[in-house]
């Protein structure tokens, strides 16, 4: 997906295009215009790399100051060792979108960067699903990031999904995915939450599995206030597990989605991205006077089978 404040278009996991409203158009017309099988976010107006920023929130560094906004979302890529077989496709999709849209800022990643695990048929016929020790996953989570930083030129920054997390604590991903992050962010970052500033926008990645869930929404608020008192304009919001789900029932996390889910609508939060049903749906859900958009990404990776 490429988000573009005013005038940009919109592809996620795949090349497809969608338009988006010019500034002032509502999130009905908006949607109006989305086409099936395809998704678009939820940016109104336009934003720019250069504008003031609040220095309790860090700074990425950015391309092209001046131009409009443009990131690319993605998700579900299930790296998976040895043959990391999605590598090529997401080459392929890479290539178009920079071909299309030249001046990407960075790449959001909504989570199950890699697959964490595999199949195995034991002696009786049947297959049931292995988790991967800390080896594999460090060197499958290694390999995503670096592979991805390599074919978009570009900083990633990801949210942790459930695959990412196979090694019993997630060392893997603090070492191999919030250690080179922690380095773009210019802070250190010792649990998978953070954010930053580009522009006028406001960036926020969140664990959908955190133990300490009223912690994590402490931290939320926090920077929601400090990004609206700074002067941000727009909001993004990215987790694995969706707020609801549509089709696919039972995978989101209600404790999860009720400890944040008055802040967005209290900071009016433009978008929320997430993944983990390898189904691609944007939806809009009204809470009282508030409306809440969920961007919600299929799988580039593996997705005939939910684990």
């Amino acid at each position: 997906m490429i988000d573009q404040h005013c005038g940009g278009r919109s592809v996620r996991h795949s090349a497809a295009r969608v338009g988006f409203p010019a500034a002032g158009h509502t999130r009905r017309e908006f949607l109006g215009r989305v086409g099936a099988g395809c998704l678009a976010g939820a940016a109104w107006g336009r934003s720019h790399c250069s504008a003031a920023v609040d220095s309790a929130i860090p700074i990425v560094p950015f391309r092209n100051p001046g131009q409009a906004l443009q990131f690319v979302v993605l998700g579900d890529t299930h790296y998976s060792a040895p043959d990391y077989e999605v590598s090529p496709r997401l080459h392929r999709a890479a290539q178009e979108i920079l071909e299309r849209y030249p001046n990407v800022s960075f790449v959001c990643h909504t989570g199950d960067l890699a697959d964490g695990g595999s199949f195995v048929t034991d002696e009786h016929g049947k297959r049931r699903y292995v988790l991967a020790g800390y080896e594999q996953m460090h060197d499958e989570l290694t390999f995503a990031m670096n592979d991805l930083e390599a074919m978009f030129r570009r900083p990633v920054f990801v949210a942790i999904g459930n695959h990412d997390r196979h090694d019993r604590g997630g060392r893997a991903f603090q070492e191999a995915v919030l250690r080179p992050t922690s380095k773009v962010a210019g802070q250190p970052m010792g649990q998978p939450r953070y954010a930053f500033r580009c522009g006028s926008a406001c960036f926020v990645f969140l664990d959908y599995g955190a133990k300490d869930l009223e912690e994590q929404a402490r931290f939320l608020e926090a920077t929601l206030t400090a990004a609206r008192n700074g002067g941000a304009k727009r909001i993004f919001l990215f987790a694995h597990f969706p707020l609801w789900t549509v089709v696919r029932s039972g995978f989101n996390r209600a404790e999860f989605t009720e400890s944040i889910l008055p802040l967005i609508i209290k900071y009016k939060v433009d978008a929320f991205f997430c993944g983990h049903t390898h189904n691609a749906i944007v939806s809009v859900r009204r809470f009282g006077e508030s409306l809440v958009t969920q961007i919600q990404g299929a799988s580039l990776g593996k997705s005939d089978q939910l684990v």
